[in-house]
Parts: structure tokens; C-alpha cells; sequence
């Protein structure tokens, strides 16, 4: 059995990248940059308005005061999307201008419209100007050529603004990772039919396929196999003819019990065991396994083994595989005590909130008990607690592990 340290150690040394595919940067969002990206134009592209107002060359301004108005004819009215290369004679006159239109040359001031007296088709100013005044600088945001983005990089709803503004169409993307689920036990049964006497809801399964839908991976489920290692076998061979995915996920059926058939089926299968139980809880028999670049995990069958197995052993190989550097906790106090008695590593549900202080804080129930799903919907992170017993005091500080897709404030 060894530690969680050394469990995650040799996913993360076992995994390598996954292939990568050219989308279009429309389809990209919360897929992972397999490239740098540099701006094809600049933003702003050419110098425009800031604001509607007038443009003006700022020395012919020089003199205006509230005691002395300057009055310029009105040239032209420029609409943004107006081409302004027809626009040539600036000296002594003023155009109309509006918010994002190009600025002509010889124009180097804009004054903004609520300054500007407009009587019949003059300007008159009261007050002086500077060069670049309201004026947005071409380039001024970024220049043609800039680094955008890095390999690398999730692609959020910010990341496409960017990446539009700067002309890209189509963008280079790891591939999604491919996931295939299979649960195990003759007492299962879905929602959808009747309970027998013997029987209890697969609530495994409807939780590993909404979690891959929010981390954006790919996803299929291959039925339950009743306990029978043949049969198992059999199955894990046609998943991977038929649907090639780059990691299967099992559920039940791991741990040392007589029905417990799958350490040897899938050694059968053709995989190799890296490891098989961790210093956890919940999840101690966790099994992890691969073949040429199949990855395999097989989660023990209580609900909040699932959701641990899943976030933080699964979870990290899919960030692995994508090139994603490894996630990063949050750290809060401890609302209250806590007394650890166990010597494995103990991921227990919380809550976390910000307190009066504007500080993280968390507050861990006293029942962890890994049958409990009640308790997974009631929180919204893990706390991550060391090997070790201990007495964890209130208002010490632990890592916590958001849940994906809930929100923490």
C-alpha cells in the first residue's frame, strides 16, 4: 500500500501527451491551447475615436478659452466603419467623428462632443487640446505578433474575445481526452426500473458522466457487468476495439472480497498494475493500471470513494494528458475542530466560504462515512488531511479542492 504522494507520482510519470487537432477557434471553448498563439493584427488595427466628438489638429486650438472661441468648419461626419484615406485637408477645420471610427490623417486630437458648441456647420471650442488626446493608439492593447496565448492554456470565454480581436479563425487543440465507464454488481439498478429487494440505485455512474461532461471530456458508459470475470474481460476487449478511449474507469468489485474479480481480469486483459490500494480514505483499494496508452482505474464501489478516486487520481492524469500544469489548492481555516484518527490520507467534504473577515474558511461535518451522498450535495470542496492523527484545532489552515461546477460563494 503506498502513500497518496507516490500513487499520483507514478500516474503523472506513467501518462504523455495525447494527440492534438485543428478546430475552429468558434468550437474551442474549455479546450487546452496545443500552441502558442500571436496576434495576426494589432488591436487597435489603426488609430481611432475614444469617444464622439470632433477631431482636430491639436496646434489649431492653441488659443481657445471660454474668452476666446475658436471656431473650425465642420469637414466631415465619420461614422466608425467609414474609410478616411479621401480625407486629406485638415488645416483650420474639424470633423465629426464617432466612437471607433478611424482617424484621418493630419488629425491628432479628438474633442470629446459634450465640449463642442456646433452652430451653423462650425466647431467652436472654448477650451485647448493635446496631441492624442481621446485618441486610441494603433497597437496600443497589443501588436501583430504578440503572444496571446501559451501551449497550454484552458481556452476560456476571455481567451476566444481575445483571440477574435486578433484575427485567429481556426486554432490547434489537444484532442479530448476519451473516458469509457463500466459499473460492476448484480444489485445495482438504474433509475429508471423498480427496485427488487436486493437491489440499490447506481448512482456511480450518472456522477462519473456529468463530472467528465463538466471537465469537457469525452465520455461513454459500457453497461454493468454482473460479477464475472470472464464476462469483464470480454467487455474491457471490446471497449477498446471498438471506442479506443484513453482511460477506462470501473466501479466495485476492487477490494479483497470474494466477488472482488477485477485485479485479476484485468491483468488478464493485458494491463499492467502499477499500483493497487493507496493510503486513503475514503477509496483505499483503488487500483490503477495501463496498457500501451489505455489507462485503467478501478474505484472502489461506495459513492464518495467514487468522487475521491475520480478528483484526485483520474482527474489529474486527464490534466496530464492534456498538457495542463498540476491543479493548485485553495487554502482556508477550519471553522471548527476536528479530530483525525486514521492514519491515511482523509479527503472529507466541506464547505467553504469567505467569513466576516473576508478570509477563506471551511467547515468539515463530523460524519465522512463514504456511503453518505447526501454529504457530497451539501458541500462544495474536499479537504485534503495528512497521514497522521491528529486534532486539527479551529482556525487552522488546510487545503481544499473545489467541487467542478458548484459555486463556492
Amino acid at each position: 500500500m503506498i502513500s497518496y504522494k507516490e500513487a499520483l507520482s507514478q500516474i503523472i510519470s506513467s501518462s504523455q501527451l495525447i494527440n492534438t487537432e485543428v478546430i475552429k477557434l468558434n468550437e474551442a471553448l474549455n479546450r487546452v491551447a496545443a500552441q502558442d498563439i500571436k496576434a495576426k493584427v494589432s488591436n487597435p488595427n489603426f488609430n481611432n475615436s475614444a469617444m464622439d466628438g470632433f477631431a482636430v489638429c491639436a496646434k489649431d486650438l492653441k488659443d481657445a478659452s471660454q474668452s476666446n472661441p475658436v471656431s473650425l468648419q465642420i469637414k466631415n461626419i465619420i461614422a466608425a466603419g467609414d474609410k478616411t484615406s479621401n480625407i486629406s485637408d485638415h488645416s483650420t477645420t474639424a470633423s465629426e467623428i464617432m466612437t471607433g471610427a478611424k482617424i484621418p490623417k493630419g488629425y491628432d486630437s479628438v474633442v470629446k462632443i459634450e465640449d463642442v458648441i456646433v452652430k451653423d456647420n462650425l466647431a467652436i471650442f472654448t477650451n485647448q487640446t493635446t496631441q492624442g488626446n481621446n485618441i486610441r493608439i494603433k497597437g496600443e492593447d497589443f501588436k501583430q505578433g504578440e503572444l496571446l496565448l501559451k501551449k497550454s492554456e484552458i481556452i476560456t470565454p476571455e481567451y476566444l474575445m481575445l483571440l477574435s480581436s486578433a484575427g485567429i479563425y481556426e486554432i490547434e487543440v489537444f484532442r479530448k481526452v476519451k473516458v469509457a465507464i463500466i459499473s460492476t454488481g448484480k444489485e445495482l439498478a438504474s433509475a429508471e426500473n423498480i427496485l427488487e429487494e436486493n437491489q440499490i440505485y447506481d448512482s456511480n455512474t450518472p456522477y462519473l458522466k456529468s463530472v467528465l461532461d463538466a471537465v469537457d471530456v469525452e465520455s461513454k458508459y459500457f453497461d454493468n457487468i454482473y460479477d464475472d470475470e470472464d464476462v469483464f474481460a470480454e467487455k474491457i476487449k471490446h471497449i477498446r476495439n471498438s471506442y479506443n478511449p484513453d482511460i477506462i474507469i470501473s466501479t466495485g468489485a476492487v477490494s479483497k472480497g470474494k466477488w472482488d474479480f477485477i485485479p485479476e481480469s484485468i491483468k488478464t486483459s493485458g494491463f499492467n498494475i502499477i499500483f493497487h490500494t493507496a493510503k486513503i480514505r475514503p477509496g483505499k483499494p483503488i487500483l490503477f493500471a495501463k496498457s500501451d496508452s489505455t489507462y485503467f482505474f478501478g474505484l472502489p464501489g461506495n459513492p464518495r470513494a467514487v468522487t475521491v478516486g475520480f478528483r484526485f487520481f483520474t482527474y489529474p492524469l486527464i490534466r496530464k494528458l492534456q498538457g495542463l500544469s498540476p491543479e493548485k489548492p485553495l487554502t482556508a481555516k477550519l471553522k471548527t475542530n476536528f479530530n483525525k484518527k486514521n492514519k491515511l490520507k482523509f479527503f472529507v467534504v466541506g464547505q467553504l466560504h469567505i467569513n466576516s473577515n473576508s478570509l477563506l474558511e471551511v467547515d468539515i461535518a463530523e460524519n465522512q462515512e463514504s456511503f453518505r451522498v447526501k454529504l457530497s450535495s451539501l458541500g462544495n470542496c474536499f479537504a485534503m488531511l495528512d497521514e497522521q492523527p491528529k486534532e486539527y484545532k479551529a482556525g487552522e489552515e488546510i487545503e481544499v479542492f473545489s467541487f467542478f461546477n458548484k459555486r463556492l460563494f
